[in-house]
């Protein structure tokens, strides 16, 4: 009878022993476990980044006084409204257009020490002319240099500036380029989990993708989404384009 009763309170103290380690096993893995996000989230979190990362700010300035004559250009103060601590001439792109959207030729350069201006070639007869700015390079015609553009040339009177961030096609072009060559740092510096994988494409206006690849045969689960996202491309377009993420 005794040792039926000491082999019953062996069991009960194991099993007692057994709940014990699995709670200590659970507190050490529950906070690990909490910190994974879903694979859902980690996609919208990617997305975000991926934007972040391949956005910038695009200026537009629509120059409204154009019945000037006897001029061969405009000359336009854009130091009053690009912030100097973010654009400055050597560096930025710029592009202008007229009414049609076709490229008129400019030029940036300097009229004494800080005096940056804008030099656009002026025909004479445009009713429209829009420039845009950015600290990423466009596809533009440079004006010529001559001495019909002096600083005397009167400034043309600015209409509507507005100031929108976007993704830039050059820039995503840059972002799938270092994740071809260097994946390990791209996923590092997007802060993905070292269990978690992906792949994305980026499909232009046209229909051209951006690759780099789809994922083949995968013993896991892939998680997908597809995203419309409007981009600026090299002549200052601002187009529809999509995102892709696959994700496992």
């Amino acid at each position: 009878m005794h040792k039926k009763k000491g082999s019953h309170i062996g069991m009960m103290l194991s099993f007692v022993i057994f709940i014990i380690f699995l709670t200590f096993m659970y507190t050490l893995i529950e906070p690990v476990v909490k910190k994974q996000p879903s694979k859902n989230n980690l996609l919208e979190y990617l997305k975000k980044e991926i934007i972040a990362q391949t956005s910038d700010i695009l200026v537009s300035a629509t120059i409204t006084n154009t019945t000037l004559s006897n001029y061969d250009c405009l000359l336009i103060n854009h130091s009053k409204f690009l912030p100097a601590n973010e654009f400055d001439y050597e560096n930025m792109g710029y592009i202008v257009k007229d009414e049609n959207g076709s490229i008129v030729s400019s030029l940036i350069s300097l009229y004494g020490a800080g005096l940056e201006r804008t030099a656009i070639n002026w025909s004479g007869n445009q009713s429209f002319l829009k420039i845009f700015y950015s600290k990423e390079n466009f596809t533009s015609d440079r004006l010529s240099w001559s001495d019909d553009c002096q600083s005397s040339t009167p400034n043309s009177s600015l209409g509507l500036v507005l100031y929108k961030k976007i993704v830039f096609e050059n820039k995503m072009e840059d972002l799938i380029k270092k994740y071809n060559t260097n994946y390990i740092l791209l996923k590092r510096d997007l802060k993905i989990p070292f269990d978690t994988d992906f792949v994305l494409d980026f499909v232009l206006e046209n229909g051209t993708e951006i690759r780099t690849g789809v994922p083949g045969n995968i013993s896991v689960n892939v998680f997908s989404e597809e995203y419309i996202m409007p981009y600026v491309d090299s002549k200052a377009n601002i187009k529809s384009g999509k995102l892709k993420i696959w994700m496992w």
